[in-house]
């Protein structure tokens, strides 16, 4: 099956969707938007420096560290539990954890529930279809158990795209609230590409694919279109950027998928 699919995409292998969104091996202590100048510009305003005291960010600003494996995906060092039992999961920067300790996070919060060894190949900014590619890259090299995907609402709106010409690249990631595209092509790529009917079709076609793949492998497959998370009222609290959700709502989270997983 997977040689079929390389094959219709013209790719001599998967390599370009072996990597995450980090550098292979690094720590860094600030990602994406958050960064220290958001912070200190955060600090210095009333209303947002009464957030982060709020949530318990205040004198954060070496608290949280940003740990990359091999293949720049985001590991927890503090993780101690060995176990054959193996977790993967698949998402962008909320399951990534951008704003938080990797241990606040909803995928090392379940897997500690579990007793499960995670695999998070969250990247931040991406859409389903590199998730999907993803999972077709590492799917048969880690052999986990469960797989589960946690896709927003907003990350139904990007559009996974490859580059005319290139093989091994991470797909261009188009946001169908901001793209980068010329005037001249704007109206026609907005008319067809990001018609929110097509972007969500697009979605939808690769959670059922990664349903399937995960399936026909013997793998346990859970995503958050399996419930309505809004209408179970989850609670509202930020990570240290005061963009990216918190601590709670990974708790949240980690419980809703935990009922769906026992």
């Amino acid at each position: 099956m997977i040689d079929k699919l390389l094959k219709t995409l013209h790719l001599s292998d998967l390599e370009s969707f072996k990597y995450g969104s980090g550098s292979s091996n690094t720590v860094l202590n600030w990602v994406s938007t958050d960064t220290e100048e958001l912070y200190k510009e955060n600090l210095n305003k009333k209303t947002t420096r009464t957030l982060l005291e709020k949530y318990n960010w205040l004198d954060s600003e070496n608290d949280i560290t940003y740990e990359y494996d091999d293949c720049g995906f985001r590991i927890n060092s503090t993780y101690d539990i060995k176990s054959d039992k193996r977790l993967l999961v698949l998402g962008c920067s909320t399951t990534f954890g951008v704003g938080l300790k990797a241990e606040q996070t909803w995928p090392w919060i379940i897997g500690k529930k579990l007793n499960y060894n995670v695999f998070n190949l969250a990247v931040v900014g991406t859409g389903l279809s590199n998730m999907f590619m993803k999972l077709v890259y590492w799917l048969p090299k880690i052999n986990p158990d469960i797989v589960i995907c946690f896709a927003e609402d907003y990350t139904l709106n990007r559009v996974d795209m490859f580059k005319l010409g290139d093989d091994l690249v991470e797909p261009y990631i188009v946001d169908q609230n901001k793209t980068s595209i010329s005037a001249k092509l704007q109206k026609e790529f907005n008319q067809y590409v990001l018609d929110e009917r097509n972007v969500f079709l697009s979605s939808y076609k690769n959670l059922i694919a990664m349903k399937y793949l995960t399936e026909v492998n013997g793998c346990k497959f859970i995503s958050n279109w399996d419930f309505d998370i809004y209408k179970m009222k989850p609670p509202k609290d930020f990570a240290r950027d005061l963009i990216h959700d918190g601590e709670l709502y990974n708790k949240f989270l980690a419980a809703r998928f935990y009922r769906k997983v026992r």
